[in-house]
């Protein structure tokens, strides 16, 4: 299952928003060579400065205890029975009572898509070929002859922090199979070169596979512990990530019509947005 091993879960006088999240997005990026943080990214970061609006709860507010339970027993119900929407009936729980609403969902993946947005920057500098800095890096790395899979490794490694914390390997597994499934798809596929088609769709698969993970860690020891053979939670997980891909795949759809070519900055919006709106259509199966 690589990062998704799960927990027991957060304990009792929680916060929603776990305090080491923010502390993620200011750890160093990468090992220095390059800088792939998009300029005047702090625009997006205030973004969700959480002003006080009627209705909506604080960031810091604390979590109900047992915030999970439901979200559990209806996972361990998918595990059982690969039913779809007993899958639907656990994420909006996972979202609504475990997180305090889609908003608060999304929030706590914003070290997710705030690296994701370093990997596009990336990807778009390699792409135009305008940063000196970024050429230089990349010649250096085609000098050596290497595998595609040394390729992703190394573009992983210039944009992601290195703290060894469950949230951080699970990026790093979620980059590396995306990139990955699109070169499967597609061996044609220049990672220096991508189309705006291939980063769309690098984005729908990374945001699956992060909540997919996220899921798995945070709702605990379920699929470890259901009475399925191994074989068969390992394909339920993977189905899960196509359920999800599916629904993200949708609302991605509808924000690139409204903004078909968004800036770097612009593309964290989009992924924060488009995973609040996938979890506010979960939360719907609760209803």
């Amino acid at each position: 299952m690589g990062t998704s091993t799960s927990s027991s879960g957060a304990g009792p006088n929680v916060p929603f928003i776990p305090p080491w999240e923010e502390k993620l997005q200011t750890l160093p990026i990468g090992t220095g060579e390059i800088n792939p943080v998009p300029q005047e990214e702090d625009e997006v970061n205030d973004q969700d400065s959480e002003t006080p609006v009627e209705g909506v709860e604080k960031i810091g507010e604390l979590a109900p205890p047992r915030r999970y339970a439901n979200a559990r027993r209806e996972l361990r119900n998918y595990a059982l029975s690969s039913d779809n929407s007993y899958l639907k009936k656990a994420v909006g729980s996972f979202s609504k009572v475990g997180s305090g609403g889609a908003k608060k969902a999304s929030r706590k993946m914003r070290a997710s898509t705030h690296a994701a947005t370093n990997l596009l920057s990336l990807l778009m500098s390699l792409r135009d070929g305008r940063d000196s800095t970024v050429n230089g890096w990349a010649q250096k790395l085609l000098s050596k002859t290497p595998s595609v899979s040394e390729i992703i490794d190394a573009i992983i490694s210039e944009t992601t922090t290195s703290g060894g914390t469950v949230d951080e390997e699970s990026i790093k597994n979620s980059m590396s199979f995306a990139l990955s499934e699109l070169i499967k798809k597609d061996e044609n596929i220049d990672l220096f070169k991508m189309t705006d088609n291939n980063i769309w769709s690098f984005i729908e698969l990374y945001l699956s596979n992060e909540v997919k993970n996220k899921l798995i860690h945070e709702i605990g020891q379920l699929f470890e512990g259901s009475k399925n053979a191994p074989s068969k939670s390992m394909k339920n997980i993977n189905m899960m990530r196509k359920y999800l891909q599916s629904e993200i795949s949708e609302q991605l759809s509808y924000l690139r019509k409204e903004n078909p070519d968004p800036s770097i900055k612009q593309f964290q919006q989009i992924m924060d947005k488009a995973l609040e709106n996938t979890f506010i259509v979960y939360e719907g199966a609760l209803q």
